[in-house]
């Protein structure tokens, strides 16, 4: 074979590996156009399927959520109408003389109605009795309020976090507004009476909030021989009054000849369209003679 006819072999061949590989080329990309084709339609029909299985499950998940809420309303019907049907057989006998705190009754009602006190309700329960009775130390507090405040706590009520918010926790406005108040701590009746006066513009003085200054009534009788404690709140139009008493004094007899009421550790009037100062001099007077009648004078 000569050099020529090696060569036109060659270039034949090469020819002929050419088409191959093209041929093998296109091929691929025909199978390889199939193949995508063929995964987009299976991922298609999954999508398809997928969809229609969530949105059988999401009617059923609403099915059961609307069967629930069905339920739930039920049980709130029946629960508001076992109230109002106890409230109108017992509304004259509502009235537990003996409660140390409004919670008592409250509870003792939710224990009837078979509710579940969850912590969260054994929280708000426990910070109303432990409110209501100065973390305990009243006089009013007997054994069955320290009963339902361990229940509460058996339930899951965070009773030291609630203590140290309520008694022990206060914000810088507050203690200065406290400071303002028991600046004008004044003592009559040979000192059983105490008086603090809290004037309107305190709150923006101090950034207090009224709330914050709730527990102050209860600083007057805490000094010695204070038998009758008195905080002087002004409002809009009237004077709210906090009393707080110490035995033999009786805080509800004395509010009650105001118009308010209360128990005989603490009571509470308002003076309608009183200022502070013709408040102060109401109240002490009050006092003077009520102290009298008790012999304490």
């Amino acid at each position: 074979m000569d050099y020529a006819e090696m060569v036109s072999q060659i270039m034949a061949a090469e020819q002929g590996a050419k088409a191959l590989t093209d041929e093998a080329r296109e091929k691929r990309q025909q199978v390889q156009a199939g193949l995508e084709k063929e995964v987009s339609a299976l991922r298609e029909d999954y999508m398809d399927r997928a969809n229609h299985r969530l949105e059988e499950v999401r009617q059923t998940e609403d099915a059961a959520a609307q069967e629930a809420l069905t339920r739930l309303d039920e049980r709130l019907d029946r629960t508001m109408k076992a109230v109002e049907a106890s409230y109108e057989k017992n509304k004259e006998r509502w009235v537990d003389a003996h409660a140390a705190a409004a919670v008592e009754l409250i509870y003792a009602l939710l224990v009837e109605l078979g509710v579940e006190l969850a912590p969260a309700v054994a929280d708000c329960l426990y910070t109303g009795l432990t409110t209501d009775t100065g973390c305990f130390r009243y006089r009013s507090v007997t054994p069955r309020t320290h009963r339902i405040a361990a229940d509460l706590l058996e339930r899951g009520a965070r009773g030291a976090d609630i203590n140290r918010a309520m008694f022990e926790s206060k914000s810088r406005g507050q203690v200065e507004a406290e400071r303002l108040a028991m600046d004008s701590l004044r003592f009559s009746s040979n000192g059983l009476v105490a008086l603090v006066k809290i004037p309107l513009d305190i709150y923006g003085k101090t950034g207090a909030s009224e709330s914050d200054l709730d527990g102050i009534a209860s600083l007057p009788r805490e000094i010695q021989g204070v038998v009758l404690g008195v905080t002087l709140k002004e409002k809009e139009g009237k004077v709210k009054v906090s009393l707080r008493a110490n035995p033999p004094a009786d805080a509800s007899v004395l509010c009650a000849r105001f118009g308010g009421g209360g128990h005989q550790g603490a009571a509470g009037c308002s003076l309608e369209g009183a200022t502070l100062e013709q408040a102060q001099a109401a109240l002490e007077q009050a006092c003077q003679a009520y102290l009298q009648e008790l012999n304490l004078l």
